[in-house]
């Protein structure tokens, strides 16, 4: 299966957060739905993955109401890492994630949410067992991260700056399942 890795150009920026984002989803958008027009008939396999502003800026655009129906169809899954808008206890949190707050920005609307909730299919979740719902969106936030769970200790900034790394092998491995294992695209 070939595979092509892209990173998207938009202003990340922390004095200028909401208008930053808008811009980064916006762009992302176009991008998913003029790949998804490039291949014919053959519908591409999408998976987006970010980290902090970036994880917002792929949650977003990935409910974004601009995406067609094939950009929609395309994504595969969604990698959120250390997102400023995360939220405990949502179905789709990777396990093990934080549980002691919410990101700094104080997570998204229950519309929001329960759209990220719906990207899902009926299968076998990892690590294996029983039949359940299999999520194509998945979120890590380690506790005491500064901007994921509010943290506040002297090591919240560290853990945010370490969250890329904390969690490459759990988003490599959960995107490497959705890709060849796991049915329902």
């Amino acid at each position: 299966m070939p595979l092509q890795f892209l990173a998207l150009r938009y202003p990340a920026g922390g004095a200028t957060y909401g208008p930053s984002v808008s811009q980064g989803v916006d762009t992302l958008v176009q991008e998913i739905n003029w790949i998804s027009e490039q291949c014919g008939a053959y519908t591409p396999a999408i998976f987006l993955l970010g980290y902090s502003q970036g994880a917002d800026v792929v949650s977003r655009a990935a409910i974004s109401n601009g995406l067609t129906a094939r950009g929609k169809g395309a994504i595969a899954g969604v990698a959120s890492i250390a997102n400023p808008n995360f939220q405990p206890f949502k179905p789709f949190d990777a396990p093990g994630s934080a549980s002691g707050g919410s990101g700094r920005f104080g997570g998204y609307t229950p519309s929001m949410n329960d759209a990220l909730a719906s990207m899902r299919f009926w299968g076998f979740p990892p690590p294996g067992g029983s039949q359940g719902w299999v999520y194509r969106v998945r979120a890590w936030c380690q506790d005491g991260d500064y901007w994921c769970s509010s943290g506040d200790g002297p090591n919240a900034g560290t853990i945010h700056d370490n969250a890329a790394n904390t969690y490459a092998t759990s988003v490599k491995d959960w995107i490497q399942y959705i890709a060849t294992e796991a049915s329902g695209f």
